[in-house]
C-alpha cells in the first residue's frame, strides 16, 4: 500500500490551505475553501477517487469550495460522499439546497463536538457496520480519525443541547436527504411525488450502479432526468426554511492514523514450531494463537516480523491566538508528548499547521510543538509564511501575452513569492527539545506515509517567476509567437490611423472589468462568471460573483496595500463596490459573493468604510434565504447585516410591483436609495430562459448610457425590447455556431445568437463572455463589414473601458492567430478539458 499526505493549497488570496491524503484507492480531503478545485485542475491533482472530505471549522474560507466540490465529484460518479466536521456542518451543507441537489449520490455528515453527533451509529465507508470509538472519532477501512475540538477562550458560554435542538437536527437530515438521492433506476412517479429514499446502506445491492438488463440506456435517462426534474421542482417551491443555528468558535485539529501494518509471515519458522500449514496459518495472521503438533501454543509474534502502528499524522488549524491555551492542553495530544514519556512508542511523523505568524510565534505554541520531539515533521501552511505566488500561472501567461495589445487592457497579474514572514530560526526553538525540521509547506509537497516515511518535493509546483514583458516571453518562444506579434503589431498600426476610435459618447469612460469568463466549472485559463462595473465617481457593481473572484480581484488590483504609494489595490476597489447583481441560483455565478461581502466588512470593522456605508444585493429571494442560512454558522455572520436585499421579481422590466407586499415595500425602498447613490435613472430586470427565477438586468444612467446584462439564457426578445438603445450588452456565448442543439438542450446561447440579441437590441457594442470550458478560449464568428455593432471577447483580467471596446474588435486577426487551433493554447486547453473528464 501506498500512502501519502499532499499540501494542495499552502493558502493564498486565490485558495485557503488545503491538504489531501491519498492511498491507492481512495483520496480524504481535509478543508475545502473557494478556488480549490482550479487549483486541483491547474495542477493535474486527481479527485475521481475522492470521497470523504474533512472541515476544521465552519467558517467559509473552510467550506466555500465545497458545495462546487461536491458537484464535480457527482460529475465523477462518486456514489457515496461523506463530510466530516464541527456542529453546523449540516446546516452549513442544507442551506445551499436552492441549488445543490443530485439523484446520483449519497452524501452523509457526521459532526463532532456534541451530543447531537451521538445519536446514532457512525458508518464505515461501505456502510456495513458503525465504525468503533466514540463522538470524536471515526474509522473507515484506511484511516482511524481522533477530532479534537478546540475552542476560543473568547467562546461565550455554550448551552447543553436540547430536545429541540435535537429535533431542528433531525430536519436538517431530513432536508439533506431529499438534496442527495441515490437511486439506479428512479419509478416514473418520482418526479411528481417525490419522497426520501431508503438509506442505500441497508442493502447491499444499492452499491451496484449497473443498469438493469430489462432498461435501455434511454429509458434510464429520461426516468434519471424526471427524478432530477422533480427533485428541482421540489426544492425549489415552498421548501421551508432551516431552523435557525448558532454560530461557534470551535476550530478542530485531526489526529489520523492508518492502518497497523501486521508485518511479515515468516513461514519457515512456523514450519519449525510445528504450525499445520493452512487454516491454522490463516489464524496466526489474524493475530490469534495457534496449537503447533505438540499441543504447544504459537503466538502471533513468534511468526510474524516487522509489525509496527500506523503512521500518524496531524493536521492543525489555529486560527488566532486566543485557541492556543486551549490547544496545547487537549489530552488527546497527551500520550504522542516525547518530553513526558521519553520511552513512549507512539510517535507523530508529521504535522501540518494551519496558523500564521502571531501563533507560530507564541512561546506557548512553540513550546507545545517540541513536545513532539525532534523526529516530527512540520510543515506550515499559511500565506504569512508562504507568499502571495501565482498559483494560477496558465492565466497569469495568457495575459501576458495578450498584454502585447494593450497593457492596460491586458494588465499582468500581481504575485509576489517574498513571504511576509520567516520562520523562527532553531536557535529561537527551546535548545533540547527543538523541532529539527520545521518549514513553510509549498504547494504539491509529498510526506510520504507508507512503505516509507519522509519529504517528497518531486511534485512540488515550483514558484512562477515570469518574464518581465511580451518581449523577454518570446525569446522563450519565438516561432509559436511569431505570427502572433506581427498581427498584433499590424492592428496596433491600424487602431492608432483610426479616426473613429476616440469618439466621446456617453458612459465612455464607464469600467468593465471581467474577472471570470467561463460556464459551469473554473479552468486554467477562464474563472466562473464575475464582472465589475466601475462608474467614475460612484462606485462599482459586481454582475455575479463566482467562486474564487476574491482571488481574481486581488491579482488584477495589485493585492491589498502595502503603502501610501500604491497606486491601487483590492482593499481600494472593495471600498469602492456599492451592488452586487446575482443573475441565478446555478453555483458557477455566486459562490464567491460570501467572501467578497466578509472582506468588505473587514474594512468596515477597521473603520476604513464610513459614513455607515451598505452594499446593495439584487438577486432572486431564494438567494437571501441562501445568505441568511450560512451568515448563522459564522461568527460575526461575515457581514451579511450590512447587506440591503433588492429581491429581482420587484423590478421585472413592465411589471408593476405590489403595493401591499411588505417584502416588495422594502426592495422598493432599498432601490430608490441605490439608484440615487449610483446615478440610476432606472434599473429593471427582466425573467431569462434558463432556469427557475434566471434574470438579466438593465441599467439606466442619468449620464445617458445603458448596461444589459443577460446572465445565463437563450436569446430573449423580452431583454431585446427591456434594452432597446444600449450602450454595451455583455451576453453570455456558451457554445459555438455549429452547436445550437446543445444550446437549446442547455437553455444557453451561440456566439451568433449573442450577437442578434444586440443587433435587435440596436446596442453600440456586445461583449461575448460565459464561454464553455470545453471548447477554444475565443470563439469563432463571421466579421461582417457592414455589420455597425462593435464586438469583443472577454478574458479573465481584463478592464476595459466602453470607449475601448472598438479596440477589442480590432484586436479579433491578433488573437485568432494565438489561438489558431493546434497552437499552445488550444492543445492545452483540450489537454485540460480531457484530464478534468
Amino acid at each position: 500500500m501506498r500512502a501519502y499526505l499532499q499540501v494542495v493549497s499552502t493558502g493564498t488570496a486565490d485558495c485557503p490551505p488545503s491538504v489531501i491524503l491519498h492511498f491507492d484507492q481512495k483520496r480524504y480531503m481535509i478543508n475545502c475553501g473557494e478556488g480549490i478545485q482550479r487549483l486541483c485542475t491547474e495542477n493535474k491533482v486527481r479527485l475521481a477517487k475522492l470521497q470523504t472530505l474533512m472541515f476544521t471549522r465552519t467558517h467559509w474560507d473552510c467550506t466555500g469550495g465545497l458545495p462546487g466540490m461536491i458537484l464535480l465529484m457527482c460529475d465523477l460518479r462518486v456514489r457515496h460522499i461523506t463530510l466530516l466536521g464541527p456542529q453546523n456542518l449540516t446546516h452549513t451543507l442544507v442551506a445551499s439546497r436552492h441549488f445543490l441537489y443530485r439523484n446520483t449520490t449519497h452524501l452523509e455528515t457526521i459532526e463532532f463536538g456534541g451530543d447531537i453527533a451521538d445519536e446514532g451509529p457512525m458508518y464505515d465507508v461501505d456502510g456495513d457496520h458503525p465504525s468503533k470509538g466514540t463522538r470524536n472519532h471515526f474509522q473507515d477501512e484506511h484511516l482511524r480519525i481522533t477530532a479534537v475540538i478546540v475552542q476560543s477562550v473568547a467562546t461565550a458560554y455554550i448551552p447543553p443541547v436540547t430536545s429541540e435542538d435535537r429535533r431542528n437536527s433531525r430536519i436538517r437530515q431530513q432536508q439533506l436527504g431529499a438534496m442527495f438521492t441515490l437511486r439506479t433506476l428512479p419509478p416514473a412517479s418520482w418526479a411528481s411525488n417525490p419522497e426520501r429514499p431508503e438509506h442505500p446502506y441497508k442493502h447491499k445491492h444499492s452499491h451496484n450502479h449497473h443498469q438493469s438488463p430489462c432498461v435501455s440506456p434511454e429509458q434510464q435517462a429520461q426516468a434519471s432526468q424526471r427524478a432530477l426534474e422533480g427533485l428541482e421542482n421540489m426544492l425549489q417551491g415552498g421548501h421551508p426554511d432551516l431552523p435557525p443555528a448558532q454560530p461557534n468558535n470551535v476550530a478542530i485539529s485531526y489526529i489520523c492514523q492508518t492502518p497497523d501494518y501486521q508485518g511479515k509471515f515468516d513461514r519457515a519458522t512456523a514450519l519449525a514450531l510445528g504450525v499445520t500449514p493452512g487454516p491454522l496459518f490463516r489464524e496466526l495472521l489474524s493475530g490469534n494463537p495457534v496449537a503447533s503438533k505438540t499441543g504447544e501454543l504459537v503466538y502471533p509474534e513468534q511468526v510474524i516480523t516487522g509489525a509496527r502502528p500506523g503512521r500518524v499524522f496531524i493536521v492543525v488549524d489555529c486560527p488566532s491566538v486566543l485557541y492556543i491555551a486551549h490547544l496545547v492542553n487537549k489530552p488527546e495530544f497527551e500520550k504522542y508528548d516525547r518530553r513526558s514519556h521519553p520511552q513512549t512508542l507512539d510517535k507523530v511523523d508529521c504535522i501540518v499547521h494551519m496558523a500564521g505568524q502571531e501563533v507560530m510565534t507564541n512561546e506557548q505554541y512553540r513550546a507545545w510543538m517540541s513536545r513532539f520531539g525532534e523526529e516530527t515533521q512540520h510543515l506550515v501552511a499559511h500565506s504569512d509564511y508562504c507568499g502571495q505566488g501565482l498559483v494560477f500561472p496558465s492565466q497569469a501567461l495568457c495575459s501576458l501575452k495578450l498584454s502585447k495589445l494593450s497593457n492596460k487592457i491586458f494588465p499582468v497579474p500581481y504575485y509576489d513569492n517574498t513571504p511576509a514572514h520567516v520562520l523562527p530560526t532553531p536557535k529561537a526553538w527551546e535548545a533540547q527539545w527543538e523541532p529539527k525540521s520545521v518549514q513553510p509547506a509549498e504547494n504539491g509537497i509529498m510526506f510520504m506515509l507508507e512503505p516509507t516515511v519522509g519529504l517528497d518535493r518531486c511534485e512540488v509546483v515550483e514558484p512562477t517567476e515570469l518574464p518581465k514583458d511580451f518581449t523577454e516571453l518570446q525569446k522563450y518562444n519565438s516561432v509559436f509567437l511569431q505570427d502572433y506579434s506581427e498581427r498584433a503589431d499590424k492592428v496596433l498600426r491600424d487602431i492608432a490611423q483610426d479616426p473613429e476610435m476616440e469618439q466621446a459618447f456617453p458612459g465612455k469612460d464607464v469600467m468593465l472589468t471581467a474577472l471570470g469568463t467561463g460556464s459551469s466549472k473554473p479552468s486554467k485559463y477562464r474563472n466562473v462568471s464575475a464582472t465589475l462595473l466601475d462608474i467614475p465617481g460612484r462606485g462599482s457593481i459586481l454582475l455575479d460573483v463566482g467562486e474564487g473572484n476574491y482571488g481574481q480581484m486581488f491579482r488584477h488590483f495589485g493585492g491589498t496595500r502595502r503603502s501610501p504609494e500604491q497606486k491601487d489595490s483590492v482593499d481600494d476597489r472593495l471600498r469602492q463596490l456599492r451592488g452586487i447583481f446575482i443573475s441565478h441560483l446555478h453555483a458557477d455565478h455566486h459562490l464567491g459573493i460570501v467572501t467578497i461581502i466578509d472582506r468588505w466588512t473587514q474594512l468596515c470593522i477597521q473603520g476604513e468604510i464610513h459614513g455607515g456605508k451598505c452594499l446593495y444585493l439584487i438577486a432572486p429571494a431564494k438567494f437571501h434565504v441562501f445568505l441568511t442560512e450560512v451568515a448563522q454558522t459564522n461568527p460575526g455572520h461575515y457581514g451579511y447585516q450590512y447587506v440591503r436585499f433588492i429581491d429581482s421579481s420587484d423590478l421585472i422590466h413592465g411589471l408593476t410591483p405590489s403595493p401591499s407586499s411588505p417584502s416588495s415595500s422594502q426592495s422598493q425602498a432599498n432601490l430608490a436609495t441605490f439608484q440615487q447613490l449610483m446615478g440610476f435613472s432606472a434599473i429593471s430586470t427582466v425573467v431569462m430562459v434558463h432556469c427557475y427565477n434566471a434574470f438579466g438586468i438593465c441599467l439606466t444612467h442619468v449620464d445617458g448610457w445603458k448596461l444589459v446584462y443577460s446572465g445565463d439564457s437563450r436569446p430573449s426578445q423580452d431583454l431585446v425590447r427591456a434594452g432597446q438603445g444600449a450602450t454595451v450588452l455583455l451576453h453570455e456565448a456558451t457554445f459555438e455556431d455549429d452547436m445550437v442543439d446543445e444550446a437549446i438542450k442547455k437553455r444557453h446561447s451561440t456566439t451568433r445568437e449573442a450577437i442578434e440579441v444586440g443587433e435587435e437590441m440596436h446596442a453600440r457594442a456586445v461583449l461575448l463572455t460565459h464561454f464553455s470550458q470545453r471548447y477554444p478560449n475565443i470563439p469563432r464568428f463571421e466579421q461582417k463589414e457592414d455589420r455597425k455593432i462593435e464586438i469583443g471577447i472577454c478574458f479573465d483580467l481584463m478592464s476595459v473601458r466602453f470607449g475601448e471596446i472598438r479596440r477589442l474588435q480590432k484586436f479579433l486577426p491578433a488573437l485568432e492567430a494565438l489561438y489558431t487551433p493546434g497552437s499552445e493554447e488550444e492543445s492545452e486547453e483540450d489537454a485540460e478539458v480531457e484530464d478534468i473528464e
